[in-house]
């Protein structure tokens, strides 16, 4: 929704994402993520992102083989065992942004954009 978008609680976007949401906390997506609460208005940071993807990835038996990028690009330092190994997944799936990868920096508090994520599943992260 557009910010100012009067929200409809019975549109079909509203069901699919509401719909989207239960099946991904049912199915353990978001364990373990330290979110007050879950809601597609909320956005998903870019290390949020790469932690549901990545363990997706794992529960459904997908590659989640991964290079290790982390002495390569600043802002690993205060992730932990988890975090680290979803965001070097997330990369070798090209979950960066151009200036990220250029500048060597992932911001992990980054909102991500629809379109990203579009990109990213269109990269077919999800291959055996």
């Amino acid at each position: 929704q557009a910010a100012g978008d009067e929200i409809d609680g019975n549109s079909i976007q509203t069901k699919y994402e509401a719909d989207a949401l239960v099946w991904a906390v049912k199915e353990g997506l978001f364990a373990d993520m330290d979110r007050g609460y879950i809601g597609s208005h909320s956005g998903i940071t870019e290390l949020e992102f790469a932690e549901i993807t990545y363990r997706a990835a794992k529960k459904y038996g997908f590659d989640v083989n991964y290079e290790d990028v982390s002495g390569e690009y600043a802002g690993f330092e205060d992730l932990d065992d988890f975090e680290k190994a979803s965001m070097n997944w997330a990369i070798s799936k090209g979950i960066l942004t151009e200036d990220e990868a250029a500048s060597k920096v992932i911001r992990t508090d980054r909102i991500i954009s629809d379109k990203e994520a579009v990109e990213f599943f269109d990269n077919n992260p999800y291959s055996i």
